[in-house]
């Protein structure tokens, strides 16, 4: 199963990549870059690695050091399958530490429209009580 969702994953990438790129209206590649780009992919496979584990730690698990190898090295595989190639493929769990690093510098910053939808979606939330309440416990 979880390779057909991988494999799904990268036809949704190059169906995307197709569909913005033939846009009548276009895709400004030399302003916004190659949609779903390596940056983009090796970015997610920092969040789902090190920065993942990296929070699960924080919030008091333990995490053994074959685990997260074990877990990163999935992930990798991952990578591999999406189409993530040469530098934006980590060797290891620490660089790709650093790469999540380098990656939020790079593309994380406030885009000019996300202060007014943040306050959009703040203000809609008065429309769903329920939305933090949690399930009740079967």
């Amino acid at each position: 199963g979880g390779w057909r969702a991988v494999l799904k994953v990268r036809l949704l990438h190059a169906a995307v990549r197709h569909f913005l790129l033939g846009r009548p209206a276009g895709w400004d590649v030399a302003r916004l870059g190659q949609p779903i780009n390596q940056e983009d992919m090796a970015g997610t496979l920092c969040l789902f690695g090190p920065v993942l584990v990296e929070g699960v730690r924080r919030l008091g698990y333990h995490v053994e050091e074959q685990q997260q190898e074990q877990y990163f090295h999935v992930w990798r595989w991952v990578a591999h399958v999406l189409g993530v190639r040469g530098p934006a493929v980590p060797a290891s769990y620490e660089e790709c530490k650093q790469l999540a690093v380098a990656v939020h510098a790079h593309q994380w910053g406030p885009a000019p429209c996300s202060e007014r939808l943040v306050t959009a979606l703040f203000r809609s939330l008065h429309l769903r009580p329920d939305y933090f309440l949690l399930p009740e416990a079967a």
